[in-house]
């Protein structure tokens, strides 16, 4: 548990400290991906994501059990353009919550 005396802290984003109050939409698994492309799209998806976030990250991902932020659903997204998939795919679930750790 972290606490900050406020008496440190500014609320501006100058202060490292400092965090916005304003949800951010998470996105939770994606397993319907796998249904809608072909093996060898869904393997070259595989290879290039878990390249990225290792293997077993990839499939807490996947599965939902780590949720996924913007940044890293831009990347799947990409990843999916970048094998010429057109179709918008939609991940499992979405979520907001307040992202106090970044």
């Amino acid at each position: 548990m972290h606490i900050v005396n406020p008496e440190k802290c500014t609320q501006t984003e100058g202060c490292k400290y400092f965090r916005d109050n304003t949800p951010v939409v998470y996105a939770k698994g994606f397993t319907n991906f796998q249904k809608k492309m072909t093996q060898e799209q869904y393997q070259k998806f595989l290879d290039i994501l878990q390249k990225k976030f290792g293997r077993n990250p990839y499939f807490e991902r996947r599965n939902g059990k780590t949720l996924l932020t913007l940044q890293e659903q831009d990347l799947i997204m990409e990843t999916l353009h970048q094998l010429g998939i057109k179709d918008e795919y939609k991940f499992d679930s979405y979520l907001e919550a307040f992202n106090w750790n970044e």
